[in-house]
């Protein structure tokens, strides 16, 4: 049976917080970085992290084992299939649908046992916060040689673009840059 208990969830919850916290405290009391533009930039990237770092434990526990069903519709399924049961035991006509549980996860052949898209629109966020977080690197004075680095978030712009939408994606936006 795959009903989880709720301790896991619990401790993964506590886990990712515990992560969280601690690299907000170590970039916030960090000497070493010049200015509150920098501790701001590096903090976004390190939550960032944190954050997704937390969803992705969340979700592949959620779809890989939990097989995308909550606690509470576990609960119902098992109560259903345990009714089932006792009408069968009762002499009455029961479906094979009404005794059996979910064995598989739907998801099961996509990336990491996910719903279509949760790892592009994973990059495609990641690339929006590490482009927000030079934003803020260009407030503060000790940041580094700029048109390379905005070149190669252009790189990774055109990269996602291709990733999403295929080589016809980028022809499109190749050609207009011509």
């Amino acid at each position: 049976m795959k009903f989880p208990n709720m301790q896991k969830r619990i401790v993964i919850a506590m886990w990712s917080l515990n992560i969280f916290s601690l690299g907000t405290c170590l970039i916030f009391i960090n000497p070493d970085l010049p200015d509150i533009y920098m501790r701001i930039s590096v903090d976004l990237i390190v939550m960032w992290f944190a954050l997704m770092f937390s969803y992705y434990i969340w979700a592949i526990y959620f779809y890989n084992i939990n097989l995308g069903y909550s606690d509470g519709e576990w609960e119902r399924m098992i109560a259903d299939k345990e009714l089932a049961l006792k009408r069968k035991g009762d002499g009455l006509v029961v479906t094979d649908e009404e005794m059996s549980l979910p064995e598989d996860n739907p998801y099961k052949d996509k990336t990491f046992g996910l719903p279509d898209g949760t790892v592009r629109g994973t990059i495609a966020l990641t690339i929006l916060v590490l482009g927000t977080a030079m934003l803020l690197l260009r407030f503060s004075g000790a940041h580094p040689n700029d048109e390379a680095t905005f070149s190669l978030m252009g790189e990774a712009f055109l990269m996602m673009v291709a990733f999403y939408f295929g080589t016809k994606g980028l022809e499109l936006l190749r050609a207009k840059k011509e």
